[in-house]
């Protein structure tokens, strides 16, 4: 099996690869049979002798390669490198490409994740171009915005059994955004001092006060580069939720 998981949403990502790992048998075997591999510096070769080894008392062999998405993305990157630079990473890619073969003939015991969650959404990488046709599946996970994002923080509060009420998670977006780590360990928090009641914008302001900090440092990052519109509007959001002028200026 190939899978091809990738994308900026790190938590996403990671839910999606433990997924395929829960599939696969015993945890214990499979931390066994499981080996990782830096794609950065991996070679084909290396990758191939890893793929052909056959698993030890275990009916899968589960071979995951961070970073080699991100070593093939065009982009702003790749056009800071110099000619030498440039035509050796094609090289590479081209060498990697034969890749899409070698899954076809691969031990069928073998599960080959390439997996890459420090990748710039609105760069083209090449790798997924010219694997995808050759995977199992391929799942990309992009941070959540907007909608998307309020409708994830309103089904997780749903799961753990309790109610949000949409100011809440308006302002559990404004506060800490698409970051999904830090937003499940908000909602959990929350979910255990409301005990069962409702989640309100209230509850929020009262228990994640370390988020009114952080949107501090997000203030200073727009002022510092220049997005005044949107430091405007994060000035005012804070005040109104109650932030002290004080912290602003320390």
């Amino acid at each position: 099996m190939f899978y091809i998981i990738y994308g900026d949403d790190n938590y996403r990502c990671q839910q999606a690869l433990n997924e395929i790992k829960g599939g696969l048998g015993s945890s214990d075997m499979l931390t066994l049979n499981t080996t990782r591999l830096d794609g950065r510096k991996l070679t084909f070769k290396e990758l191939k002798e890893v793929c052909d080894v056959m698993p030890f008392m275990s009916a899968s062999r589960l071979v995951v390669v961070e970073g080699l998405l991100k070593r093939f993305q065009s982009g702003e990157r790749q056009a800071r490198t110099s000619h030498n630079d440039g035509a050796e990473n094609n090289q590479q890619l081209k060498e990697w490409n034969n890749l899409a073969d070698y899954v076809k003939e691969m031990p069928q015991s073998t599960v080959l994740i390439v997996f890459d969650t420090d990748l710039d959404s609105r760069g083209n990488t090449l790798m997924v171009k010219n694997l995808s046709p050759a995977a199992d599946n391929v799942l990309q996970f992009n941070e959540l915005k907007g909608k998307e994002l309020q409708n994830w923080i309103k089904e997780y509060a749903a799961r753990g059994g309790v109610r949000i009420s949409t100011a809440a998670v308006n302002l559990l977006d404004e506060y800490i955004g698409g970051d999904l780590w830090a937003l499940t360990g908000e909602l959990d928090k929350l979910t255990t001092y409301c005990s069962g009641r409702e989640i309100t914008d209230s509850d929020v302001r009262e228990i994640t006060s370390f988020a009114r900090e952080e949107s501090i440092f997000s203030l200073v990052d727009a002022v510092i580069e220049g997005r005044i519109k949107e430091a405007q509007s994060m000035l005012h959001r804070m005040l109104k939720y109650g932030t002290a002028p004080q912290q602003y200026l320390s």
